[in-house]
């Protein structure tokens, strides 16, 4: 079984004395994220087991977090009183929670079911610049900032192994399909598989963009339903 935060900290160790190099400060770490009391030490094995492998591809912080795979430790982020976070738990639980090829209707989903998806299943959460920033980055500062280190993100990546990408961004999406993965295949505008890893690639808006929870999670599940009613076709 792999220890994939152990080895993204070896990567972040390189990843950081290059930002610092470049005069660059303030450097989060992040991948794979820990779960509640004595689930923490289970999180490899939970990913392991996972049928869907959910990464979320984001910005980069807007202030200073530390290590954001320790989030779910903290009893706000575990009741998603953030609502960042609760938009996240809409997709993990939806794309988590497929019957008969069809998702979970939006208004079919209690808060209690989020929190305790939010808690168990596994999730990935990466920022494409490491380093905080503010409530807003242009695209052509990140597309700089990928373009400098997407070595080392590719390898962050790679390392956690997902099979759904969750791109929040257009400068994250043009980056998986560019750089990322190798043989991509066009299921939809916004949803793509890479045919080698078998790996899904769908683009949204960022969470922190200000729209309802039921569109958010609306837009997401349409293009995962282009994936499904082809799912066959693929494996």
């Amino acid at each position: 079984m792999a220890n994939y935060n152990e080895k993204l900290n070896i990567l972040f160790d390189k990843w950081e004395a290059e930002s610092i190099e470049n005069g660059l400060t303030g450097f989060c770490r992040d991948g794979l994220m820990y779960k509640y009391g004595d689930k923490k030490n289970d999180v490899d094995e939970l990913w392991d087991k996972s049928k869907n492998r959910i990464l979320f591809l984001l910005k980069d912080p807007k202030e200073y977090s530390g290590d954001s795979r320790e989030w779910l430790q903290i009893e706000e982020n575990q009741q998603l009183r953030s609502q960042f976070l609760k938009k996240l738990a809409y997709v993990l639980y939806g794309l988590s929670n497929v019957k008969d090829g069809k998702t979970a209707d939006f208004w079919d989903i209690t808060h209690e079911q989020l929190v305790t998806c939010f808690n168990e299943i596994p999730f990935a959460f990466v920022e494409s610049k490491k380093e905080a920033g503010k409530n807003e980055i242009s695209g052509k500062e990140l597309d700089k900032y990928i373009n400098d280190y997407g070595d080392f993100l590719s390898d962050e990546i790679n390392i956690l192994k997902p099979n759904i990408v969750i791109c929040f961004g257009g400068s994250q999406h043009h980056f998986a399909l560019t750089k990322l993965f190798n043989d991509v295949e066009t299921i939809d505008k916004n949803i793509h598989i890479d045919n080698e890893t078998k790996t899904l690639i769908i683009y949204s808006y960022h969470p922190s963009a200000r729209t309802s929870y039921e569109s958010f999670y609306d837009e997401i599940m349409r293009q995962y339903g282009k994936f499904l009613a082809q799912e066959s076709k693929f494996k």
